[in-house]
Formats: C-alpha cells, sequence, structure tokens
C-alpha cells in the first residue's frame, strides 16, 4: 500500500506538508481577493480544488517579481517548496516559499524582513515560461482524497491524452476517495 495520499492535509490550499516529498511547479489560473488572515488566493492548473494562499514574504516576492498587478500573472508559472525552517508565532512550522518563477532571465533577489528589524535576501531563480509535460504523479499526490480535485485532475488527463498508466491511477484514486479511504 503507498500511504502517500493519506498523508494529504484535508483542506482547500496547497500546505506546506503537502510538498513533504517534493517541490510543485504550478500555473497561475487567477488570483482573487480573500479573507483579512489570507489576502490572496491564487489558482492554480495543476491543483483543481485548491489554491495556492502566499505568506505576507511571499506576496512581496510575487509583487516584486512579477508586479502587483494579479491579472499580470495568469499563465505564469512558479515552484513552489516546503522550508522547514519557517517560524510562526514563535514557533518552527514549515512553510511554503518560491524557488522559482517565469517570466525573468537571471535570478531575482528581493530584500525581505526575516524578522523585526532584520532584513535578509531571498533570491528566486528563474524557470522557463512554457511548461515542460505535466508530472501527473504530483499532481495526483496533491489531489489527496479530494474527489473532485481527483475527478478534475481525471479529466485534464483525459483531455492531454495522457498515458493510460496516468489515468488508471486517477480513477483508482477516485475509487478509493469514494470508499473512504480503506483498503
Amino acid at each position: 500500500m503507498n500511504i502517500s495520499k493519506l498523508r494529504q492535509s484535508n483542506s482547500q490550499q496547497i500546505n506546506a506538508d503537502d510538498l513533504l516529498s517534493s517541490p510543485v511547479t504550478v500555473t497561475v489560473t487567477g488570483a482573487v481577493e480573500g479573507t483579512a488572515e489570507q489576502p490572496v488566493l491564487v489558482s492554480v492548473a495543476e491543483v483543481q480544488g485548491k489554491t495556492y494562499r502566499p505568506s505576507l514574504t511571499m506576496r512581496k516576492v510575487l509583487g516584486a517579481v512579477w508586479g502587483d498587478e494579479t491579472n499580470v500573472w495568469i499563465g505564469r508559472r512558479l515552484t513552489l517548496y516546503r522550508n522547514p525552517d519557517i517560524r510562526f508565532g514563535g514557533q518552527v512550522v514549515g512553510g511554503i516559499e518560491i524557488s522559482a518563477m517565469s517570466g525573468i532571465d537571471r535570478p531575482v533577489e528581493v530584500s525581505v524582513l526575516e524578522k523585526r528589524g532584520k532584513r535578509k535576501a531571498f533570491t528566486v531563480q528563474p524557470l522557463a515560461d512554457a511548461a515542460p509535460g505535466r508530472d501527473w504523479q504530483s499532481e495526483l499526490q496533491l489531489a489527496g482524497t479530494d474527489i473532485e480535485a481527483l475527478r478534475a485532475l481525471g479529466n485534464a488527463a483525459l483531455r492531454a491524452k495522457a498515458d493510460q498508466s496516468v489515468i488508471a491511477a486517477i480513477r483508482a484514486a477516485v475509487d478509493q476517495a469514494q470508499k473512504g479511504g480503506t483498503e
């Protein structure tokens, strides 16, 4: 039994723990204003049903690199990874950071606040504008047991004429999620 899908958080956002095994590169499909706690909700093509909700620091990086108008972000790509050293409320909890972004031709350094009164340089690497073939396994892992996200992924795989083994794996994940994750 592969437990990767059983380790996924059950939420509507991409969480740092979703990225324990590997970083994920996503394509921005839109961004909307959220709540005071999560002011920006970034939808991505590769993870249906979940949004990327960047921290204040990552919102500053996004704005510095791509600009503050989110309509410009659509179609651009970024690589998200889990940084285990991220602190929140004085505790080391881990969080999501951006390692690479499309639309730039060289590394970009952004000065960000590390902690009160102390700044650090945060570097973003360039990322190719065009996506290579989709990483269906990573997307399947990120979808976890979210039936809607799995179905959307399955539909995308069918439209993209993905390999039959990919479609079979997605169908198996849907079946498993419908059974409540029991083996």
